[in-house]
């Protein structure tokens, strides 16, 4: 969706209140229309806990910072694009792009939009990140830290009042930055942010909800040792929670390959039996023949009766006979009696069949004539 907005042409961010040139301006954002939401997880932490979650790609993000320091003794400015993403823990921002406002009039200590940076930005947006839309705007301050001016606000509100758009302010001298973002009807800071999933901190100075400083004093929530150690410990922890995340996820993915590696090796077992009992099926046995009465004698000579012996045929699949014949081969070649016996019917077999290649090759070749 579009919206349309009233750009200041003539006005810098001291002076809100300037003369204004009305032109139409058209911002992209996404309103009430859910449908450009999509669907991925993010790419930090689960348990990142933030009212409104913001993913950097790193290209991105460099190109934002890359930007701001090109310009040391003037502000900068530009537009961030990207996706309305959501996820199992609600809604997040997941940032794509940067465009910058390359004809915006900057000075020391101001920077403004103008009709010619909007079409710039909307043109190169177009060609650039067709399906992208934007997700909020971006400025440096060079040497005067990261708070945001009545102006900042004020352009936060008018230009960028969808809920899921936000404004960063860098500072290229001292490598600090800070998100706002509207909240309930008010421009509200972000403590954190993440780029590539890993976790950077904001250096804004109005007071955040989410921070839990309760234990503290007035004094010391203020000091700057003390602030520095939380958002150290925050940070750390917050990587910690990260890796345990990405191990757990690990150990998963390898459980999850054994278990299917086992599935499939039960699984060939299973279809190797059936392949083998289709081509080699039981034969139970068959008997051969009558009982034949045979008598049974003492060692000296006395009858002690009859004994029936009865003849069976039994199937034995090919491979297995063979084992057999191969196991008592090597057990008669043990033996030297049979062993030269074996070797004499090996070479008689061999004569044979060369005699016979012999005669086959004389039939068939064909008799020649005797000179004259």
């Amino acid at each position: 969706m579009s919206k349309q907005k009233k750009n200041s042409n003539n006005s810098d961010k001291t002076n809100p209140q300037a003369p204004q040139k009305n032109d139409d301006v058209k911002v992209s954002g996404w309103s009430d229309d859910m449908s450009k939401v999509h669907y991925r997880k993010f790419p930090g932490p689960a348990s990142a806990s933030q009212w409104l979650r913001i993913s950097f790609d790193s290209q991105a993000y460099a190109d934002i910072l890359g930007h701001a320091r090109e310009s040391l003794d003037a502000e900068i400015c530009g537009v961030m694009v990207g996706d309305l993403c959501q996820d199992d823990h609600g809604l997040y921002v997941d940032v794509k792009g940067a465009i910058r406002g390359s004809t915006s009039r900057s000075g020391g200590t101001h920077v403004t939009y103008t009709q010619e940076t909007w079409d710039e930005i909307h043109k190169v947006r177009e060609s650039e990140y067709p399906k992208l839309s934007i997700v909020g705007w971006y400025h440096s301050h060079p040497g005067f830290g990261v708070n945001f001016s009545d102006m900042d606000k004020f352009i936060q509100q008018n230009f960028f009042s969808d809920p899921a758009q936000f404004a960063l302010v860098t500072d290229p001298l001292s490598g600090d930055e800070a998100i706002c973002a509207n909240h309930e009807g008010q421009i509200k800071p972000i403590s954190r942010f993440w780029v590539n999933g890993r976790e950077r901190r904001c250096r804004n100075t109005e007071p955040q909800e989410e921070e839990n400083t309760d234990s503290l004093t007035t004094a010391n929530i203020h000091s700057p040792e003390i602030k520095d150690s939380i958002n150290q410990l925050e940070q750390r922890i917050s990587q910690l929670m990260q890796f345990i995340e990405e191990t757990q996820n690990s150990n998963h993915r390898a459980n999850t390959f054994l278990m299917m590696f086992v599935a499939v090796c039960i699984i060939g077992w299973i279809g190797y039996q059936i392949v083998d009992g289709i081509l080699n099926p039981y034969i139970p046995p068959k008997e051969i023949g009558e009982v034949a009465p045979m008598p049974l004698a003492d060692t000296e000579g006395n009858n002690l009766g009859f004994v029936g012996i009865k003849a069976y045929w039994h199937g034995i699949p090919p491979e297995r006979t063979l084992m057999v014949l191969e196991n008592m081969l090597i057990e008669q070649l043990k033996d030297p009696t049979h062993r030269e016996a074996i070797l004499e019917k090996i070479k008689q077999i061999e004569a044979d069949e060369k005699e016979a290649l012999e005669k086959e090759a004389q039939k068939e070749t064909p008799p020649t004539t005797p000179p004259r």
